[in-house]
């Protein structure tokens, strides 16, 4: 329990005034060898003076210690608010995030129904019409079930993440990783699933890329989105380019789209969350760049997305070259 300052500094001012009292009388008795009878003889104005000090002194320690509550009990108050604003902020930042993954998640889930029923379709084709169909047909129909099925997988993995993004970020457990190998495997699955348009990955890597702390499943959930993307947008039997660099402390891998298909206004609005729109493709492009995003700030980086009808669709994505020791 606080002890109030009033009456700290009152009692203190009243012993200061007590002491003083007390080495008057004491320094009378030592000069002149008299009692206080004959200090209040001699000099009744000094006693006197002495005596109104201990009132003084009291209520002056009783005003500077209400004066030191008052700032005691504004500092508390002005805590409190900073305590209260500082709970809002944070309430008002998991409300938004809250609200974008429900936005990202009711996207992701409507984006799951393609792959889905792609899969339900080619598996009842398939086990209707397998007596019918040669060799070819049958490697056909089962490469087209894997790669739906890599898909939902692919879908299934960022919902999850969505609903991560939710809560407050915890810790987060990083080691050495190697970027050069986490792209080559997204690049690899991304290419996989886009084989049946004819669209292929050109992935550039420089040699000497040194291994960065990183959260390992953040990294590749992050470069599949960002590759998954480009090849969304790329035309059928086009290529989508993505090569890395180093400048100064950080990693940027650079991925480009050269002749996309949506149109530029679909194409300058896919940074823009929420979307305006509902319907088509931009929904989906705009959930896939805003959970990129996302993760590339978890990981320290940041993303940024260019469109020019004569570059194409490009995205920069920047991460800090943390060395592994």
């Amino acid at each position: 329990m606080r002890t109030s300052y009033r009456y700290r500094y009152a009692i203190w001012g009243f012993l200061i005034a007590m002491a003083y009292t007390a080495l008057l009388f004491v320094l009378h008795y030592l000069i002149s060898s008299g009692g206080p009878s004959h200090l209040l003889h001699e000099s009744p104005a000094a006693v006197i003076t002495v005596i109104l000090s201990l009132p003084l002194c009291l209520l002056s320690g009783w005003l500077l210690g209400s004066e030191r509550d008052r700032r005691a009990e504004l500092d508390r108050i002005l805590e409190r608010e900073k305590d209260h604003l500082e709970m809002a902020e944070n309430l008002s930042l998991l409300l938004r995030r809250a609200e974008d993954s429900r936005r990202m998640a009711g996207i992701a889930a409507r984006e799951i129904k393609h792959p889905l029923t792609s899969l339900v379709g080619y598996s009842l084709t398939l086990n209707q019409y397998w007596e019918k169909l040669d060799e070819q047909q049958k490697r056909d129909f089962l490469n087209y079930i894997r790669v739906s099925a890599t898909r939902l997988e692919g879908m299934i993995n960022d919902l999850s993440r969505i609903l991560d993004l939710a809560h407050e970020p915890g810790y987060m457990e990083t080691t050495p990783v190697n970027p050069s190998e986490t792209l080559k495997e997204a690049a690899a699955l991304v290419e996989d699933i886009y084989s049946p348009r004819g669209t292929t990955l050109n992935v550039r890597l420089l040699t000497d890329i040194p291994a960065i702390q990183a959260d390992p499943s953040r990294l590749f959930d992050l470069l599949y989105n960002l590759l998954d993307l480009s090849m969304r947008c790329c035309r059928e039997r086009d290529m989508v380019s993505a090569w890395c660099s180093i400048r100064g402390e950080s990693l940027v891998l650079s991925v480009r789209c050269p002749h996309p298909t949506p149109n530029g206004e679909t194409l300058g609005a896919i940074n823009v969350w929420p979307p305006h729109l509902t319907e088509g493709e931009l929904p989906t492009l705009a959930m896939e760049y805003r959970l990129a995003s996302r993760l590339a700030e978890e990981l320290g980086g940041s993303l940024r997305l260019d469109y020019s009808q004569k570059a194409g669709l490009s995205l920069s994505l920047t991460l800090p070259l943390r060395v592994s020791s």
